[in-house]
């Protein structure tokens, strides 16, 4: 059985989160409290707080990246020093 990789990142951006970010990084929520602070802002385009919500990828290709200029292009960014990888 091939190895399993998981990528652990965080995205920090303000407004409403790119919920399509999710499909396309095939991510989802760390865990209950990131889930949380995605559907409790999911209406609120003003949103003017600062906001991080770290989201986990598993993949078999080890050199997979969540993709950072995509999620800029939302105003949102990936922190380059929260990514994280592990076997399991």
């Amino acid at each position: 059985m091939a190895k399993m990789r998981m990528t652990e990142y965080t995205v920090v951006g303000q407004g409403r989160f790119p919920t399509d970010m999710l499909r396309y990084d095939a991510s989802y929520p760390a865990d209950t409290s990131d889930a949380i602070e995605i559907l409790s802002q999911a209406g609120f385009m003003e949103q003017k707080e600062l906001r991080r919500i770290t989201l986990r990828h598993r993949d078999v290709y080890s050199g997979w990246e969540p993709t950072d200029g995509r999620w800029r292009s939302f105003l949102w960014a990936v922190d380059q020093n929260s990514v994280r990888r592990w076997d399991t």
